[in-house]
This record gives structure tokens, sequence and C-alpha cells, in this order.
């Protein structure tokens, strides 16, 4: 049903194609994700796309998504146009073609080696992540591929590090868990923890701030709280 395919080039990384958690399907999928990225620096692509192009329902291409994201190689993004929504895939930690038309993340700073005292301060956020009833939990495999230079989570996580502490990390996604699992607030969108730390954390990182945006009925109290309170 497809009437043409993608000329663009695509690019499968390392740590996508060694990666023990993702099947081969998914993997490739992610190298069409980047080929699509090329066009227009994000994927547009929906899963029933995905399902006609590799022959699969769209709850097996959905799954693959969801298997890339929960990993920290993509992100997704719900947008509203006109009447109906449109879902853009991101790689994360910027497109991997110059030449698209969204720029990708600055190259000029030097690499930072994954320390071990790194590591450690991933281990505690992802535990303290996990933790959390209303969010995404992620495997042990997320600190484990944290070790690899190239991780996404970590790579974040330390550029994060070098403005706020660990424990301001951890306040602010208990701000965002009693947000998003709370029936009073409208946000209800599942960040990945990379995700959240890349594009959610300065939403939520003024508790105040955070609790009265994102109030239903127009509600801008400042002062509201969830029912169950913070990090229960």
């Amino acid at each position: 049903m497809l009437s043409s395919k993608k000329a663009y080039y695509a690019i499968i990384p390392a740590d996508v194609r060694y990666h023990q958690n993702l099947c081969p399907n998914a993997k490739l999928m992610y190298g069409e994700i980047t080929a699509l990225c090329n066009q227009e620096g994000y994927c547009w692509a929906t899963n029933r796309y995905f399902s006609e192009l590799y022959d699969v329902t769209t709850g097996t291409a959905s799954k693959w998504i969801s298997a890339l994201r929960e990993e920290g190689f993509i992100e997704t993004e719900d947008i509203s146009a006109d009447a109906h929504t449109i879902r853009h895939i991101r790689i994360l930690g910027g497109n991997p073609f110059p030449s698209a038309k969204k720029k990708s993340a600055p190259r000029g700073r030097p690499r930072k080696s994954t320390s071990p005292e790194l590591i450690e301060k991933a281990k505690e956020v992802l535990v303290h992540w996990n933790s959390k009833p209303g969010l995404i939990v992620h495997r042990e495999s997320y600190i484990e591929k944290g070790r690899s230079s190239t991780n996404k989570y970590t790579k974040i996580l330390g550029d994060l590090l070098e403005t706020e502490s660990v424990e301001s990390i951890k306040d602010t996604i208990d701000n965002y868990n009693d947000v998003v699992s709370s029936p009073i607030y409208f946000w209800n969108y599942k960040y990945t923890l990379a995700d959240f730390l890349f594009r959610g954390y300065e939403k939520f990182k003024d508790r105040q701030v955070a609790l009265g945006n994102y109030l239903k009925n127009g509600n801008s109290r400042l002062d509201a709280e969830p029912e169950y309170g913070t990090g229960i």
C-alpha cells in the first residue's frame, strides 16, 4: 500500500545494533526512523506506516517504538494539528543527519568520560524514578548501557548535574509523578527518564508552578496538591 519508499540512507549505531533487549526488527525500525528524520528533522510515520512497511500488525509496530523509547534511543511527542494529532519521533541526543532541517545537538563540547561516580548517581536517580508508581519503569540494562560513552541517559544526566544536584533532580521527578498520577491534573504524557531529563525537567522543576499550570478546568491555584501528596 506504500506508494514509495524513502531513498535516504539509514544509520544504526553500534549501541542499537548490539543491544540485547531490542529485537532485530526494532533495530531495523530505528534505522528507518533515522532515514525519515533526514527529511524534516523528525520522523512523522505512524504505526500503520511501519506495519505496512514491515508487514506486521500495528500493535507489533507500537511495541517496537515503545522498546526504542524505553531504552532511551528515541523520544515521541504528540502534536495537535487541526482536528487530529500527529506523532513526532526524534532520535534522542540529536539528529544524526546534519543536513536535516532541525539542527542537531551542539557538537563543540568535548565528550565526557562516563566515570564511576556518574554511574552511581545514574543508578540512584534511576532507582528513585522506578519507585514512582505513575512512571515508565526501566530495566537495569538502562544503567548497564550507561557504561558506554554513547549512552543517551548518562550523557544527559551528566550535563544536568553541572547545574543541578541529585536531590533536586529527585525532587523534580516527584513533582512530575504527582502531576501525571493524579486525576486533578490534565498532563498525562509518559516520558522515559532520559526524555524527561532532556525535555520535561524545566516544566516540573518549580513545584508550585507545575501544580498550578496543569490543573484541570482552567484552575490556576498555585497551592494545589495531588490527593496523595509528594513522594507517596
